[in-house]
């Protein structure tokens, strides 16, 4: 019946979706796959993006979020390596 609309499945609290996208750019950050050269060519404001990022724990990341720190870095891990992506709520 129907047919699968994701490969990975992650659902936030409502509300919760900018502290998932947040604890998936910390992720990115932490392992180093991001493109700095194109950030800084691109992009404005990105150190001070980092900064803040960087400074929300974890466990606030998944209280306010409510999805687990594995699956965030699971998010990540595909995003990083993905030709595309497409993120949809």
């Amino acid at each position: 019946f129907g047919s699968p609309i994701a490969s990975l499945y992650a659902q936030p609290h409502i509300g919760g979706d900018i502290a998932l996208l947040s604890g998936v750019a910390r992720a990115l950050l932490e392992r180093g796959e991001i493109d700095r050269p194109f950030l800084e060519q691109s992009a404005e404001g990105f150190d001070g993006f980092r900064a803040s990022i960087m400074q929300v724990s974890w466990d606030k990341l998944e209280a306010s979020s409510g999805v687990p720190r594995s699956t965030m870095e699971e998010v990540a891990r595909r995003y990083a390596r993905a030709k595309s992506a497409v993120f949809g709520w």
